[in-house]
């Protein structure tokens, strides 16, 4: 009877095993067709409707394997911004997908990782919810659905469509709610055990993106909160446990991250504030239940109203939609007695409101309406988070409870009926703009040539020149080369002189120089003073070789100031014109 009951018990599991990979299989390939456009073309294509983020992670993806192969402190590079260089645990970079990703980025290079990190960052996302949900739900259709809610909702679409891959691997939040269950609420495992998993989640979430982390740790405080209130009648049977498993918890994260997290506030090259507009990046109130850009059916109203919102198309995640917000409210109400129902409906509330920012936003119009997520901007470390963000743990609680409101209805024809009507409903309102928007990722051949024309480790000017959101080639070329150079300038939060934190170097006169000249907005004339003006500053940035890639507009222009600057023409090789040596000023 025994070895008839283990031999049962075995193939339930199997078919569990079974199951959990074609759903992952499933949510790949789902993800793989909403992303055809660049996953066809995964050298030349990336993701987003923009090149300036999607850039930056590209180059943060090819930047750790650098590293390592060269021996070279991973959190701090000389690379951009030199010779000064940057802290990159200020930045949003990805350290663990960059070493899991490093055979591909090496082998077909960072364009292609970028990819495959936002492809199957969605896909993973969304199973990782539905193994969450499995716990929670009785029906596998339900969980199915609950994983598709959060992988594929509209904030994750929102994410990937500005490239911002740090929030598109988003795996850690579901999986913290399974630990958090088991240390709080079941306590089926060892505390020792339980505590390590959560160590070692954590630990991840910091090498994804430590803003996440920063996020998680409010959410998981307002869940515990609330479910210590909802059972505290049973407190004194559990603190016990959940204090032993949180040691435990920090006996691993602490090895694991001390020396990052000490780098990154007493390392060199330490920013100020990094947010310096606060309440910007915020959820409008109207954001909740009308289309942006990141949605597919996207009324002409709606895309009015969505001009005027604070902050800009890449942090527009805050949708929820009509339908989504019908269930939810039906959900809350017909299962509110369940703890879990109570405590995911109070969590995903308190996420939805910190995401409206400090002040209410209504329609792009500032109502000065104080709001709960004020008390976060004074709060150090905390206030650097981007308010719209929490809209992601909105993402999850919705989806949860819309897996619970499949999970809950019968099982005859009628509610399969409703089942079916809803589920079509919300993933119309999810869906998003098909082909999904992709930006073309030219690299001139100079960059990828082999043997490379190249002075391994030689600092150049690229231009057009590398400082903000809008120009932002030099770091995919420098990127797409293997990081064989270094260079002055690059899109990325560094020290600025006066101590704050800047996106790009520092003020110089080269650097106006050049982006008014690429703007169109100069005089050309290159007077003696500025001629030594500039050759001084590349002296001091020890530029050794100029080039100049392709331009937009006003190329010849470029083309013949530079010709004067340094007192010669350049030789035109693959794609762009370089100038292989710098006269002393």
């Amino acid at each position: 009877m025994t070895a008839a009951t283990d031999s049962g018990a075995n193939a339930a599991r199997r078919r569990g095993h079974r199951t959990h990979l074609a759903v992952l299989g499933g949510f790949v390939l789902l993800s793989v067709v909403l992303f055809l456009p660049a996953d066809l073309h995964a050298t030349g294509v990336l993701i987003g409707a923009t090149t300036a983020d999607n850039t930056q992670h590209a180059w943060f993806l090819r930047w750790l394997p650098y590293a390592i192969a060269n021996h070279r402190n991973p959190l701090f590079t000389t690379s951009l911004i030199a010779p000064t260089g940057v802290n990159l645990m200020w930045n949003t970079w990805i350290p663990l997908p960059a070493l899991l990703l490093s055979p591909l980025t090496v082998a077909v290079g960072p364009i292609a990782a970028f990819d495959v990190a936002v492809t199957l960052g969605v896909a993973l996302s969304g199973w990782c919810m539905y193994l969450a949900a499995s716990r929670f739900v009785q029906r596998t259709a339900a969980a199915v659905l609950a994983g598709a809610a959060y992988g594929f909702s509209p904030f994750m679409f929102d994410q990937s469509y500005t490239g911002h891959s740090n929030m598109v691997i988003a795996v850690v939040p579901p999986l913290l709610v399974l630990a958090l269950d088991t240390i709080l609420v079941r306590q089926n495992l060892s505390p020792r055990r339980a505590g390590l998993l959560l160590g070692a989640l954590l630990s991840a979430q910091l090498y994804i993106t430590e803003e996440l982390l920063a996020s998680e740790a409010v959410i998981a405080l307002t869940a515990a909160v609330c479910l210590a209130v909802i059972g505290r009648y049973q407190l004194a049977l559990r603190w016990r446990y959940a204090v032993r498993a949180f040691g435990w918890a920090l006996a691993l994260f602490i090895p694991l991250t001390a020396y990052p997290i000490w780098f990154q506030f007493f390392g060199p090259q330490v920013p100020g504030q990094v947010l310096s507009e606060k309440n910007f990046f915020v959820t409008d109130l109207l954001n909740i239940v009308l289309p942006s850009t990141a949605q597919g059916l996207e009324p002409s109203f709606a895309a009015a109203v969505a001009s005027h919102y604070a902050g800009n198309s890449g942090e527009w995640g805050g949708y929820i939609g009509i339908p989504m917000l019908a269930v939810v409210a039906f959900t809350l109400w017909r299962q509110w007695r369940r703890p879990l129902v109570r405590v995911v409906g109070v969590t995903a509330a308190v996420a939805l409101l910190l995401s409206l920012g400090s002040t209410l936003h209504v329609g792009g119009t500032d109502t000065h309406v104080p709001l709960p997520g004020a008390i976060l901007e004074h709060l150090p470390i905390l206030d650097n988070l981007l308010a719209a963000r929490f809209a992601l743990y909105v993402a999850l609680g919705t989806a949860l409870l819309f897996g619970i409101f499949i999970d809950t209805l019968p099982g005859d024809r009628r509610g399969v009926r409703v089942a079916l009507l809803a589920t079509v409903l919300v993933a119309a309102t999810f869906v998003p703009p098909l082909p999904f928007p992709t930006r073309a990722a030219i690299t001139p051949a100079y960059f990828t040539a082999s043997p490379s024309p190249i002075r391994a480790g030689a600092a150049m000017l690229v231009v057009p020149f590398s400082r903000d959101f809008y120009a932002t080639q030099a770091m995919l070329w420098q990127a797409q080369s293997g990081i064989a150079f270094s260079m002055p300038e690059g899109y990325i939060i560094n020290r600025q002189p006066s101590g704050a934190a800047g996106q790009g170097p520092p003020p110089s006169v080269t650097s106006a120089t050049l982006s008014h000249i690429a703007g169109g907005t100069a005089d050309t004339h290159l007077t003696p003073a500025l001629r030594r003006e500039i050759l001084a500053e590349l002296h001091d940035w020890d530029v050794s070789a100029v080039v100049l890639g392709p331009m937009d507009a006003h190329g010849d222009v470029m083309r013949a100031f530079l010709a004067d600057l340094l007192g010669s023409p350049p030789v035109d090789r693959d794609g762009v014109a370089v100038w292989a040596s710098v006269p002393a000023p």
